[in-house]
């Protein structure tokens, strides 16, 4: 078995089907394990998998504190109310940055525009005729439909994935990365934004491919390449070191 890659999951897009890195993973590895029920979020299966998970999760938290001597119940009694309304205040913050409200405006119309399906069905009608009429051949039209569905996939995983990257990049700016600075580690929230500028790099990249397929529809197609390239340019400016960021394994 190849040598785990430490950390390696923390700076990842999720992807793990697509990921060459996906044996080195230690939760790539367990994803993969997982049937289509318990990816299913409707699916009791994937509840049943998830309460595992946190019960996994707990049993390793109670072994690092007895190993450190942390007494997890002493740290539950902190004030309650002081951190309520920090948390209060840090959530409103994140959720009135554009990094945040522009990335869920972005999903919303992909979803949007993913949902017209007459239009996806239209085009693989037009590839197929082209093919009957000798104008394509089976193997350029195959290319053809490949292609696009490719660019959907990348569009639709993207989609929601950007605005909770750049939410996490958000909190760990305010809370993190005076710890990260102190202990001489790449900052948390440059991790997290690099994913985030990444997803809009490949989706502004599948969306001008998308475009020569549907010519119709140039105008949604700007609206969106217009609203990403708004959030490279902001996220680049709130984490201006974010592309430097080395990613374990990915980056070395």
């Amino acid at each position: 078995m190849a040598k785990l890659i430490p950390g390696i999951h923390n700076y990842c897009d999720r992807w793990c089907e697509r990921c060459a890195f996906v044996q080195r993973c230690a939760v790539g590895i367990e994803d993969l394990k997982l049937t289509d029920k318990q990816r299913d979020i409707n699916n009791k299966e994937f509840w049943d998998t998830l309460s595992k998970s946190f019960e996994k999760t707990f049993k390793l938290l109670e072994k690092a504190a007895k190993h450190y001597g942390i007494d997890i119940n002493e740290i539950a009694k902190e004030d309650d109310e002081e951190f309520g309304k920090k948390r209060a205040n840090k959530r409103e913050r994140q959720k009135n940055h554009f990094l945040f409200t522009g990335g869920t405006r972005y999903a919303d119309l992909v979803h949007e525009w993913l949902g017209k399906q007459d239009s996806l069905k239209q085009k693989g009608g037009e590839i197929t005729r082209l093919v009957e009429l000798g104008i394509k051949s089976e193997k350029e039209a195959l290319k053809e439909i490949n292609t696009l569905q490719e660019c959907l996939e990348v569009v639709n995983w993207y989609s929601f994935q950007i605005s909770v990257k750049f939410a996490r990049a958000l909190s760990g700016k305010e809370e993190d990365d005076k710890w990260f600075e102190e202990n001489d580690f790449p900052k948390d929230s440059d991790g997290s934004a690099k994913v985030a500028l990444i997803g809009i790099d490949r989706s502004m990249a599948a969306w001008a491919k998308i475009s020569e397929f549907f010519p119709e529809r140039e105008d949604e197609v700007l609206t969106m390449l217009g609203l990403l390239d708004k959030l490279r340019r902001v996220g680049e400016e709130e984490f201006p070191d974010a592309r430097k960021f080395k990613r374990p394994g990915f980056d070395d």
